[in-house]
C-alpha cells in the first residue's frame, strides 16, 4: 500500500508541476506575443485560467497531506495532548465531509456544463469544471490517509507545531 501511495504522490506532484510550468510558459508567451510581436494569442488567457484552477485543486491535496494549511496553532498548543487528538480528529472529519459535499456538487456541475464550450479554446466547459471533483477526490484520498496514519500512530501535529519543535 505504501508503494501505491508513493506512485500516487509522484503523479500528483508531477501533474501539479507540469500545470505550473505550462501556466508560467503560456503567460510568458502571451506577454511576449502581445508586447513584442503586437499580436495576442487568443486562447492564452483562458488556458492559463483553467490550468491555474487545476493546479490549485491538485496542490490542495499535497497541502492536506503535509497539513500545510491555515490553522490557529497558538490556540491549539494550549490544549492537552488528549484534547489535541480530539480536535484534529474533528477537524479531519469536517474536512472530509466538506470535500465529499464539494466533490459531489462539482460532479453535478460537470454534468451540466459538458455541452457548453469555452469561448477561446472551444472545449467543453465540463473539462475545466472537472477540476472540482477530481481535486476533491485527490484531497479526500490524502485526508483519509492522513487521518488513518494519525489514528494508527496516535499523534496529531500541525505544520506550525512541527516547525516549533525543530527550532
Amino acid at each position: 500500500m505504501g508503494r501505491l501511495f508513493k506512485i500516487f504522490d509522484t503523479l500528483v506532484k508531477v501533474a501539479t508541476g507540469g500545470l505550473f510550468v505550462s501556466f508560467i510558459g503560456i503567460i510568458w508567451m502571451q506577454v511576449f506575443s502581445r508586447y513584442v510581436l503586437n499580436n495576442s494569442i487568443t486562447w492564452a488567457e483562458e488556458f492559463a485560467r483553467y490550468s491555474f484552477v487545476w493546479m490549485i485543486f491538485l496542490a490542495g491535496g499535497i497541502a492536506l497531506d503535509k497539513r500545510a494549511y491555515m490553522g490557529l496553532d497558538i490556540i491549539f498548543n494550549f490544549f492537552s495532548d488528549k484534547k489535541k487528538k480530539i480536535i484534529v480528529l474533528f477537524t479531519d472529519v469536517c474536512v472530509i465531509s466538506f470535500l465529499v459535499f464539494l466533490g459531489s456538487a462539482g460532479y453535478e456541475i460537470v454534468g451540466r456544463t459538458m455541452r457548453q464550450t469555452s469561448p477561446a479554446l472551444r472545449i467543453p466547459l465540463g473539462y475545466a469544471y472537472s477540476a472540482i471533483p477530481v481535486g476533491c477526490l485527490i484531497m479526500l484520498i490524502y485526508a483519509v490517509r492522513r487521518m488513518y496514519v494519525d489514528i494508527r500512530n496516535g499523534k496529531q501535529e500541525t505544520m506550525a507545531s512541527k516547525a516549533t519543535k525543530q527550532i
